[in-house]
């Protein structure tokens, strides 16, 4: 387990993202309990459900595995300008969306007290 970051150096989203990935007990740790999970029914018209779900039911739809985060050793960044930097707003996002195959799963993150958590995740795969 990494050590709390501290107000002198806050905790990087690629570094948590990383563990979040690879490590089963850090990832149940970093997630805000319950969870809203938003999904679409298949059996109602593809109608979207949210829900709230506790960590037994939750962990099932959190199972990122390090290759869904990463490719390789690389991670693809898009940036808002030219300096290639992110605004420190606490929030991010990580969108998988394939190809022609509808898959459209998202993963919402936030910064508390300088650490990152799993607020919410959406899969509006077709």
């Amino acid at each position: 387990m990494i050590p709390p970051p501290t107000s002198a150096q806050p905790e990087s989203f690629t570094h948590f993202l990383s563990l979040f990935c690879t490590d089963e007990e850090f990832r149940l740790e970093r997630v805000v309990w319950p969870v809203e999970v938003e999904y679409l029914d298949y059996d109602n018209d593809l109608a979207v459900v949210t829900e709230q779900l506790d960590v037994d039911e939750g962990a099932k739809w959190l199972r990122l595995s390090y290759e869904q985060c990463f490719d390789g050793n690389t991670t693809s960044q898009i940036y808002d300008n030219f300096d290639r930097t992110l605004r420190d707003t606490g929030q991010r996002v990580l969108h998988f969306t394939g190809n022609e195959t509808g898959v459209s799963v998202a993963f919402y993150f936030e910064k508390r007290e300088g650490r990152w958590y799993l607020v919410r995740f959406v899969d509006h795969s077709t």
